[in-house]
């Protein structure tokens, strides 16, 4: 039952947690590339292509059943279309048109029905066995209870409109049922065990922000104080290991408006990870968060050329190091755990 529920929430066991899939473009010397879906293991260290279709490959997200992924087959601006990839067959299917571009897949809810977000602050609830969409929200970051039955999400805020207006943290049913506003907040998590959903809240009188521990049960917030970083303009997520020992954050401060992650302590401090990023893609059952930098770093081509590259990197929960997984003259993004398929 509880490798079920990890393999719903994109988290794999320790066998399983060796393999990753992204999507990836080589840069050619002469002649066009494009982003295809790879796979890498990471026992073995062997990489493979897993599609060969002329065309983009994008937002690469690992289904239930672990032998089909789900992609939009443009770059940004036209990722609305949802398509299905049996890695069996290796045959490309179309599931349903999104209301608007893909951002991230946030996880499944059954066998058939996925949480994803979409740009513009919207949330749908998608039934790709059906074709069909099931349910729309207006927010941000959401997150799926362990126990498949009540999401969590934040508000959806133009700052630049509306500057004073604060974010807030809504939990309800999937259905839309029982739904509570839990106050100001940003970056909702549920805990692996479920017990409690935490998230990120301005600490009034300073420029730091402190972690809300609110008990599902109980439904009583509690407020750990945190230090070590002043309050950013954007917390974009928030993560934390299967065992919850290891509070992860990202937040803006890095070039061009990309994240920059913070590992917390146990004293309550952050810590700075890496910087210039992508978000991540979820956590190996053995405690390796997986995520990809932010594509603007320079790598020559050849002698006269430079290209935008970026990689795919591991965040150890116990040592707190990171290392590179994928790296090259190429473009490597959107990364998640994956089984082998077969």
């Amino acid at each position: 039952m509880i490798f079920f529920i990890l393999s719903l929430l994109g988290i794999t066991g320790p066998v399983a947690a060796q393999t990753v899939i992204y999507s990836g473009r080589e840069f050619l010397q002469q002649g066009r590339s494009w982003f295809h879906i790879r796979e890498v293991d990471l026992a073995t260290g062997r990489h493979t292509q897993l599609t060969t279709d002329p065309h983009n490959h994008s937002n690469p997200w690992c289904g239930p059943d672990k032998k089909s992924i789900l992609f939009t087959p443009g770059t940004f601006g036209h990722q609305k279309s949802l398509f299905h990839f049996d890695r069996v067959t290796k045959k490309e299917t179309f599931v349903v048109m999104l209301e608007q571009d893909l951002f991230a897949i946030v996880g499944a809810l059954d066998d058939s029905r996925i949480v994803v977000q979409e740009y513009g602050g919207v949330i749908e609830i998608v039934d790709i066995a059906a074709g069909q969409k099931v349910r729309r929200i207006s927010g941000v970051n959401p997150t799926i209870a362990p126990n498949r039955k009540v999401m969590a999400w934040q508000t959806a805020v133009d700052t630049i409109s509306n500057p004073d207006q604060k974010r807030h943290i809504l939990l309800s049913d999937i259905d839309g049922s029982n739904s509570v506003d839990l106050g100001e907040g940003t970056a909702p998590f549920f805990m692996l065990d479920g017990t409690q959903l935490l998230f990120a809240r301005s600490n009034k009188g300073s420029d730091q922000f402190d972690i809300v521990h609110y008990k599902i049960k109980s439904r009583v917030q509690e407020v750990q104080l945190t230090r070590g970083i002043q309050m950013p303009t954007q917390v974009y997520d928030l993560t934390a290991s299967l065992d919850g020992s290891t509070i992860v954050l990202s937040t803006d401060g890095g070039r061009y408006g990309t994240a920059v992650f913070w590992r917390m302590t146990s004293s309550g401090e952050w810590s700075i990870v890496d910087e210039n990023l992508h978000p991540w893609g979820g956590w190996s059952g053995d405690g390796r968060l997986i995520y990809a930098t932010d594509g603007r770093d320079l790598r020559p081509l050849d002698a006269q050329r430079n290209v935008w590259v970026s990689d795919i990197k591991l965040l150890d929960q116990h040592s707190g190091q990171t290392s590179t997984v994928v790296s090259g003259v190429s473009m490597n993004q959107d990364p998640c755990w994956c089984g082998s398929g077969k």
